[in-house]
């Protein structure tokens, strides 16, 4: 149990890393008032910026640049061509408005994190952390986030489809960014790549998820507790 309640803590603390990042950086940005008014949205947008970003950056130092996530530049170049006329990046530090979201945003964190790690560890663990279905996939896409890091090329193939070319299909392009997103968290806290992919990568975007509809709703209502719980179940 201990067990499972340290990775819970390292989940967290993920979620709060990337928000962080992601909150820094709209400092830069000149985006106050539809933060003010669609908190839901910044927090998600927060979240996102913030795995964009370090998946990015983690990507391009183990490759020395040669990653398919270079692509993830065409955002930021895309928003500064189509805002030329528009002042969108200002620096507009304020240190109350930096940490008084900050806690809130926390306790809705928290909020969001504690059931969905706990379905998380249900369907697929026992009460010390072994798995109770073991699957290909449960070990295949942590080894595949491990060797690429260690290597640092992001390689199509596995040695494991010359011998079962039926269960093993070619990776496609698509997966590299939640490869890395693997080997960021695990290399970050120091923790197995499996653990790292199923108690801290997928209910990271478990959160993602959650919160890209609550931010939907909040653009037709105010949000409340029931569209909250209401988002769990979409």
């Amino acid at each position: 149990m201990s067990n499972v309640i340290f990775h819970f803590g390292i989940f967290l603390l993920t979620v709060l890393v990337f928000k962080c990042i992601g909150q820094f950086l709209f400092t830069f940005t000149n985006t106050k008032e539809l933060f003010t008014v669609k908190p839901f949205f910044r927090l998600f947008l927060e979240i996102l910026l913030g795995i964009c970003t370090s998946v990015f950056l983690c990507s391009m130092y183990a490759t020395h640049l040669k990653t398919i996530n270079i692509l993830l530049l065409f955002f930021p170049v895309y928003l500064i061509f189509s805002h030329k006329k528009e002042k969108l990046f200002k620096w507009s530090w304020n240190r109350h408005s930096f940490f008084t979201p900050f806690l809130k945003d926390l306790l809705v964190l928290a909020m969001l994190a504690a059931p969905i790690y706990v379905l998380q560890v249900y369907i697929n663990f026992d009460s010390t952390l072994n798995f109770i279905l073991p699957h290909v996939d449960n070990f295949s896409y942590p080894q595949r986030a491990i060797i690429n890091g260690i290597t640092g090329i992001e390689n199509l193939n596995e040695m494991e489809k010359l011998f079962f070319p039926e269960q093993f299909r070619i990776l496609m392009p698509y997966h590299f960014f939640d490869l890395w997103l693997i080997y960021f968290v695990s290399e970050l806290f120091q923790i197995s790549s499996i653990y790292g992919f199923f108690l801290i990568v997928i209910p990271t975007i478990g959160i993602g998820i959650v919160l890209g509809i609550v931010s939907l709703l909040e653009a037709y209502k105010k949000i409340s507790i029931i569209d909250i719980f209401l988002s769990f179940t979409l």
